[in-house]
């Protein structure tokens, strides 16, 4: 369900029955940005908690879009994210302070990606995106190793479509290949720390210790195998 709109209202939480205060009681492993052009390390954010609020694990959680925007990519079975929507936010809907914030350069578009969902996107590429929009649900797809919500936020070229993106699996083709490679290390879509979008104007709040959530490791190999 839609979570309640607040008068002017900018921005959502990711997660439904999780407010923007309350999130970092949930992030089980945070942005841990590698050296540009590298794939190691951590590229998002993963939000995951046992026994919370009622509830005996995240999973089957309702994800929420943060931002109004467009479907950049909608889709199932990839690898490492699994089922995966990405949505894309022209600058001109956020307060210009946090576009200054941000860095972001003429001609760019912000993009928030959601992975590990429970079921196949029911989003269409293309498809508009209301702010707080149910966009799927938590899951553990893809490489995830217990369920959770990993969430990437980046800044580059407006009106970009991602029809398909897969690494590391030998059913990937070299076009989703190549796609995943612009999207994590090309440098083109610039990843920053979500919580700069989530508490704008804040100091960022103190980490909690990472777990492991993926069922992959980390590696230094030019082409290293991902945890997100």
């Amino acid at each position: 369900m839609m979570g309640a709109l607040q008068p002017g209202l900018h921005h959502c939480s990711p997660l439904a029955g999780e407010s923007l205060d309350t999130l970092t009681q949930v992030i089980a492993d945070p942005y841990h940005p590698p050296p540009p052009g590298r794939e190691e390390r951590h590229h998002g954010i993963d939000f995951a908690y046992y026994r919370r609020a009622g509830r005996v694990s995240i999973q089957g959680q309702d994800v929420q879009s943060v931002l109004t925007g467009t479907v950049a990519a909608a889709l199932s079975g990839t690898f490492p994210y699994g089922n995966v929507v990405i949505v894309e936010s022209a600058l001109d809907l956020l307060p210009a302070a946090w576009v200054d914030r941000l860095g972001a350069k003429p001609g760019e578009a912000l993009y928030v990606l959601y992975a590990h969902l429970e079921s196949a996107p029911l989003l269409r590429m293309g498809a508009h995106v209301s702010l707080c929009q149910v966009v799927g649900q938590v899951g553990k797809t893809g490489n995830a190793g217990m369920a959770h919500l990993h969430l990437e936020t980046r800044l580059g070229p407006a009106d970009s479509r991602f029809p398909g993106m897969r690494y590391y699996v030998k059913e990937a083709t070299p076009e989703e290949k190549q796609a995943y490679r612009l999207w994590r290390t090309s440098g083109v879509f610039r990843h920053f720390n979500p919580l700069d979008l989530l508490s704008p104007g804040d100091a960022p709040p103190p980490f909690p210790t990472p777990g492991p959530i993926h069922s992959t490791s980390r590696s230094s190999s030019p082409e290293p195998r991902t945890n997100d």
